[in-house]
């Protein structure tokens, strides 16, 4: 009985390591809210579940170069928004993988980190109240480098 409930235990914590994960990447803009194909442009438009629309040439994707109008059409987001795929071609391809390969890596971690920076939580809250009680987030050393540079 004690491994059910300890095989249980882990289960609920891994479910709710996943959830929260699967909010973040929502709130980051990861995952397609939608996918259309533009017929005039060539361009899969993606928005995203942040409200961001983002297109890119199909001529970025080599196996979709023979593909026909009428088959780029029938492009559809999967249902957790995680990829976008052309059932009919079997071209599958992730949301993320395409905005890292539009972007580059570190673009794409540093718009992460700020749409992770502006979520609110119990334990942010208390973490900056202490901080508050002891002076406040510390000056920064030596100034920014765009001070820096309009004062030259």
């Amino acid at each position: 009985m004690a491994k059910r409930e300890t095989i249980s235990a882990e289960f609920r914590r891994e479910f709710e390591l996943a959830t929260a994960l699967d909010i973040a990447e929502r709130k980051a803009g990861l995952r397609a809210a939608s996918v259309s194909y533009d017929r005039k442009t060539r361009r899969f438009m993606i928005e995203l579940t942040h409200g961001v629309l983002f297109g890119f040439p199909v001529s970025l994707l080599p196996h979709l170069a023979n593909a026909t109008a009428r088959e780029l059409s029938s492009v559809e987001a999967s249902p957790g928004g995680y990829g976008i795929g052309i059932e009919s071609l079997d071209a599958d391809y992730s949301v993320p993988g395409l905005l890292e390969f539009s972007f580059g890596r570190r673009h794409l971690a540093s718009l992460v980190s700020a749409a992770n920076g502006r979520v609110k939580s119990r334990a942010k809250a208390a973490a900056s109240r202490e901080n508050g009680k002891k002076g406040g987030r510390p000056r920064k050393k030596g100034g920014s480098p765009r001070k820096k540079a309009a004062a030259r």
